[in-house]
């Protein structure tokens, strides 16, 4: 059973999870906002900086406010999957359609899991453009070789993974259990 705010008609019964889910993007994106601006004051005069992530082409490059387009990227990313998974995702099924038996419950169940599955996917987005910046102050700050391959990787198959077979097993298990409570006793 979804958990849901009590009395939340504005919140159109966003469960606990999602909104769970929301607030940890939203404090992953002001934390990198903050790491930025932070470290930006000591940064070296020349800054290291990469001609592709994951080429390990170094290129020096003046200190200047280009230091912040991973958070500003992060940011316009951040808004616009917001965007797209309201348009693209988060579309209510049709009574009766989808395998879903034709009631509102259904519908809202499989609409929080879509939230769910969405938010948690952005939370790995947002720990890649993360991963970027801070591998970037501290190449600049002589402290680490670049990007750690090994970590990109898995956040991007973990990407993968929640947009794929965790969605599709978590809706299996829920129509699982709209079957089971539809049935007679």
């Amino acid at each position: 059973m979804v958990k849901t705010i009590p009395g939340a008609k504005a919140l159109q019964r966003w469960s606990i999870a999602a909104l769970s889910l929301l607030a940890g993007n939203l404090i992953l994106l002001a934390a990198s906002w903050f790491v930025s601006a932070s470290a930006y004051d000591r940064l070296p005069p020349r800054i290291s900086s990469w001609s592709g992530p994951l080429t390990g082409h170094f290129v020096p490059v003046e200190t200047s406010w280009l230091f912040f387009a991973y958070p500003i990227g992060q940011a316009v990313f951040f808004v616009a999957y917001l965007v797209l998974t309201r348009a693209l995702f988060f579309k209510g099924p049709r009574a009766g359609s989808d395998s879903l038996p034709p009631t509102d419950d259904a519908a809202v169940r499989l609409r929080s899991l879509k939230r769910e599955v969405a938010y948690l996917a952005l939370i790995f987005f947002n720990l890649v453009f993360i991963h970027l910046q801070t591998s970037l102050i501290l190449l600049s700050r002589s402290l680490a070789p670049g990007i750690n391959k090994a970590y990109f990787f898995t956040l991007l198959v973990m990407i993968l993974f929640i947009l794929g077979p965790y969605y599709r097993i978590r809706r299996k298990i829920m129509l699982a259990e709209q079957a089971r409570a539809a049935r007679p006793r």
